[in-house]
């Protein structure tokens, strides 16, 4: 397995995106496109996690923890969600494909501009 395939699976884990803009030697556009995906799929999943760590605590405020629990629960099922992307994004590396992740993949190009 080439360091190229190696960063673009850590990638998704968030160490192949620092290895990635450490080692000149790795950026090439198979690798260029998955650790913008994984960069993309990382940001979107922190993004929705806060969000949803300051509703919960402000619905269990307010309610007495009545509804905070269903956005805790919303928020596990979000985190797996974004879990099934990133091992998709897993094995798109593997069989060597460019393939963009569901729902989230298109925004990567749109708002990522690195080479």
């Amino acid at each position: 397995m080439t360091n190229n395939k190696i960063v673009s699976i850590l990638s998704y884990f968030l160490i192949g995106v620092i290895w990635y803009f450490l080692d000149k030697k790795v950026q090439d556009k198979h690798t260029n496109f998955h650790v913008k995906q994984a960069l993309n799929l990382i940001i979107i999943s922190f993004g929705f996690s806060m969000l949803l760590n300051i509703l919960s605590g402000i619905l269990i405020v307010v309610t007495f923890g009545l509804f905070g629990y269903f956005a805790g629960i919303l928020h596990l099922i979000l985190q797996l969600f974004f879990l099934i992307l990133a091992i998709i994004g897993i094995i798109n590396v593997i069989n060597n494909n460019k393939k963009e992740l569901p729902y989230i993949g298109e925004f990567a190009n749109k708002y990522l501009s690195f080479k």
